[in-house]
């Protein structure tokens, strides 16, 4: 979008991320999980705490305008961070079980690739927002306006 390379994205975002120049149009709330592969030492735990998330390396999307560094993320202690430069290269870090990520829970390429979801503790949450993401300035902007409607469709 940033580039002028397309011209609608529907996406998930953090609803704390700051992005200049685009129009938001929100559709729906997901809450966030923890997700891990089934190598890593909190795939056979019931729970995760804030102290077990603080001693681990977590793992970040680059996002195009830098890594996304406000609201949870921001936020978020822990012994390392580390960012891939897509969700592909995210998945297979994640695969090789040396770090953790926080994921809006339906993501179906969790299940997919045999990742694990913990839910987050007590005192940390990280909801997303799925959205459709427009330039104003792009000659569809009116059409893509009149698909508002969409919020009232989805639960």
């Amino acid at each position: 979008l940033y580039e002028r390379k397309t011209d609608l994205v529907v996406t998930y975002v953090n609803p704390s991320e700051h992005l200049p120049d685009l129009v938001q149009i929100p559709l729906q709330t997901v809450t966030s999980s923890i997700v891990v592969a089934p190598s890593h030492p909190w795939a056979s735990k019931a729970a995760v705490t804030l102290d077990d998330m603080a001693r681990e390396h977590v793992l970040f999307l680059e996002r195009s305008h830098g890594p996304d560094k406000e609201g949870f993320y921001g936020n978020l202690q822990a012994a390392g961070y580390h960012f891939a430069p897509d969700v592909n290269s995210m998945l297979a870090q994640l695969c090789l079980g040396q770090h953790y990520g926080v994921f809006p829970a339906a993501h179906q390429f969790i299940e997919d690739n045999g990742l694990v979801c913990l839910p987050l503790p007590e005192g940390c949450s990280a909801d997303f927002s799925l959205v459709l993401l427009y330039r104003p300035d792009n000659q569809l902007s009116k059409f893509i306006d009149s698909l508002k409607h969409l919020q009232t469709l989805i639960p």
